[in-house]
């Protein structure tokens, strides 16, 4: 990626009575092709490269040779530039995803106008996803690290694949969205003033992920429901609508779910008039009879 030929470093030793390159008689000048590294205005393929002197330089009372190794010739090392692997995890990989997470990678840092596109390559970059998804499932919900673990290989560049973003982090599984619903979406149809019992609400849960249920998934707790304005000090409200809300502490490992919304969480209770049978007595009378 250089935009410059390499500059040759040289000096001469050897003057006598205290001569000095700059005070010894001479003309022409020191040169060296550097074209075999540099050319056209960049470099050639990471590599090692010879130059050679190829100047006029010439000592009115010294002489001296340009074809051995480090005394006219030598080697010019063109090393690989390097590049910055940029990676990045998923922000909304979720409990139950039937695919491992995909890292996202993008390289900067080329020379010349490349890109990772038209850069000279061989193999593939990749990364070990498996702590977030194994065997055909996420991890629970939580923080994994991920790692580089490709095999690309750049002809002109390096880079490096251990440090956070930049070949490793973090690939967060979020927790799976649930809703709990009561019965059918209902209390009981049947409720009657004059119960006995607080109302029964119905409950479940749809929207479980990797296999499992309510019985399997990891959880804490339980549901439980509010029917206080319905029934309570052991009798029923009057007859009416009353409303029930949840106030379980039920938390799954790997779910989350709402509870304030009409059939998820909250909902209306009816009590229903209690029937009565009205009975009348048999009267016996004779006709003509005064009452």
């Amino acid at each position: 990626g250089a935009t410059a030929a390499p500059v040759i470093g040289w000096e001469f030793t050897g003057f006598a009575t205290g001569q000095t390159y700059d005070t010894a008689t001479k003309t022409g000048n020191v040169s060296f092709d550097t074209s075999a590294a540099f050319n056209n205005g960049k470099t050639a393929d990471a590599g090692n490269y010879t130059y050679t002197y190829n100047g006029n330089l010439s000592f009115k009372n010294y002489h001296f040779t340009t074809d051995t190794t480090g005394h006219g010739t030598g080697t010019i090392t063109v090393n690989k530039a390097v590049l910055n692997l940029n990676t990045g995890a998923p922000a909304d990989y979720t409990y139950g995803a039937m695919e491992a997470p995909k890292i996202s990678k993008n390289f900067t840092g080329f020379a010349y106008g490349e890109t990772e596109t038209t850069a000279s390559q061989t193999g593939n970059a990749s990364f070990d996803t498996s702590a977030a998804f194994s065997n055909g499932k996420t991890a629970n919900a939580g923080d994994y690290a991920y790692t580089y673990n490709g095999d690309l290989n750049f002809k002109n560049y390096n880079f490096t694949t251990d440090t956070t973003d930049h070949g490793k982090g973090t690939i967060t599984v979020h927790p799976a969205e649930l809703n709990i619903f009561e019965l059918n979406t209902s209390a009981p149809t049947d409720y009657t003033y004059g119960a006995t019992e607080a109302p029964v609400i119905g409950w479940g849960f749809t929207g479980f992920a990797a296999g499992d249920n309510y019985d399997s998934a990891t959880k804490t707790g339980s549901v439980s429901f509010d029917t206080s304005d319905a029934f309570s000090g052991g009798k029923t409200a009057d007859a009416g609508d009353y409303r029930y809300s949840y106030n379980g502490n039920l938390s799954f490992a790997n779910y989350h779910f709402t509870s304030n919304t009409d059939g998820h969480g909250t909902g209306t209770i009816t009590v229903h008039k209690a029937p009565l049978t009205l009975t009348a007595n048999s009267v016996n009378m004779t006709y003509g009879q005064a009452e």
